[in-house]
């Protein structure tokens, strides 16, 4: 998240698609059944070599964020710019976590099909492999939304969860479009 913030900073960023387009990048890893904060990073930027160099890649702030839930059998929700296959993979049989989050769709470890355009309206494509399990959407022309879940392992739909998950990805496609 963008938490705002106008004054001079040298990790101040700045994101023209956010409401308040300068401010500190967070990142969180919240407990949503107790709506509590168990650990927040803040981004400062690429770091220089030195003595103090921290690895700011999305595999190893995950990796960070998740050392207070290691192997306890919960469930991470991601952000499309953290979920990729390797690192859902990783999670489950390092530490015992599941993953579920969508995905970008130039990750080179999705298959064409799943990418495609023209897919009917309403459409759901599942694809498995071993432990992951791959969705890809339609929720109106031309636009897919892309799943990765290593919780999930078979393509069943039920009539309610698919009302629910058409009205969450209608809000999030409005969401981002505004």
């Amino acid at each position: 998240m963008l938490e705002s913030f106008r004054d001079s900073c040298r990790f101040r960023q700045y994101m023209p698609s956010k409401p308040a387009k300068y401010g500190m990048k967070l990142f969180s890893l919240v407990d949503t059944m107790m709506f509590y904060t168990k650990k927040l990073e803040i981004y400062a930027g690429k770091q220089p070599e030195g003595p103090y160099f921290q690895d700011t890649s999305t595999n190893a702030l995950v990796k960070k964020m998740i050392e207070p839930i290691s192997s306890t059998g919960r469930n991470v929700t991601m952000d499309n710019w953290f979920t990729s296959v390797p690192l859902a993979e990783q999670l489950l049989t390092d530490h015992n976590l599941t993953v579920v989050g969508t995905m970008r769709k130039n990750k080179p470890e999705i298959p064409n099909e799943f990418k495609r355009k023209g897919l009917k309206v309403y459409s759901t494509v599942f694809g498995y492999k071993q432990k992951e399990t791959l969705l890809s959407y339609c929720p109106k022309k031309d636009k897919t939304v892309l799943l990765l879940s290593t919780m999930h392992n078979d393509g069943v739909i039920y009539e309610t969860s698919e009302k629910n998950f058409q009205k969450s990805l209608n809000f999030i496609i409005k969401r981002k479009e505004e």
